[in-house]
């Protein structure tokens, strides 16, 4: 009774619980659809299935070197009817013509988390991609001289640091963040999984963690020119706090605006 008082809210109130994630739905029907989240309602009967990219929350794309990972996100949100924030840190994104992508450049991750956390505030966007983390450096890293080695666990711990403001600031907003990594190999000879670079904490804030796994073999072509013009990607679904896990789909991407 007390609490309510604070809160400002009497027992006569229906208080209806807030969705446990919203979903921006990207219009890729085989991505939406491979992800699952559940959302409550009122109907007792059933549950509300749908799928996309979590809002109010970070989700991380990795893959191994080459595998496609740029072209995959850009080509996903370019086709999508969301307005994104690209923020590209290696370059790689030669095509900026897309009406509802603005790219932005930056290798500096302290930069690079500035930017993220004003365009939180603004409200214009609804998804922010952030191409790739392996390619961010420390403010201090860029100071050092040729050859001099950066000081051990640093990135981890400015990652562990914006991270942290990052979930909370999410909270509050209606916004989609997508984080691309590069998978790495493990100096552990027993261990199987990837290792991602970023530090545990990227792993435990996540709400979604999506491998993905493409060779030459799904390639799309023209059938006029026989060219290239998209992908057949596998994507597997490595955490998922809202919905299944451990599975795997295939996805679509095209390049430009061919079908």
């Amino acid at each position: 009774g007390d609490l309510l008082t604070e809160l400002g809210i009497d027992d006569k109130t229906d208080i209806t619980p807030r969705p446990l994630v919203y979903f921006l739905p990207t219009g890729n029907t085989e991505f939406d659809s491979g992800i699952d989240y559940v959302t409550p309602k009122k109907d007792p009967k059933g549950e509300i299935k749908g799928g996309g990219l979590a809002v109010g929350r970070f989700t991380i794309i990795s893959g191994r070197s080459g595998v496609g990972k740029s072209s995959f996100c850009y080509n996903l949100c370019r086709q999508a009817a969301f307005r994104t924030l690209y923020i590209d840190t290696e370059g790689g994104i030669i095509d900026q013509q897309a009406p509802n992508v603005i790219v932005y450049n930056t290798e500096v991750l302290e930069q690079c988390w500035r930017v993220v956390m004003a365009a939180i505030d603004t409200g214009r966007f609804n998804c922010i991609v952030i191409d790739s983390l392996t390619n961010l450096k420390t403010r201090e890293d860029m100071q050092k001289e040729d050859g001099e080695m950066p000081r051990m666990g640093q990135r981890a711990q400015v990652m562990n640091s914006f991270l942290t403001k990052l979930t909370a600031k999410l909270m509050s907003h209606d916004v989609a963040v997508v984080i691309v990594s590069q998978e790495r190999e493990s100096m552990d000879l027993f261990k199987k999984d990837p290792v991602l670079p970023g530090g545990a904490s990227l792993l435990y804030g996540s709400s979604v963690i999506l491998g993905l796994q493409s060779n030459k073999s799904e390639e799309i072509k023209s059938k006029d020119t026989g060219l290239k013009i998209g992908q057949k990607t596998r994507v597997k679904v490595r955490k998922n706090r809202y919905g299944p896990d451990n599975c795997e789909f295939a996805c679509k991407i095209y390049f430009g605006d061919e079908r």
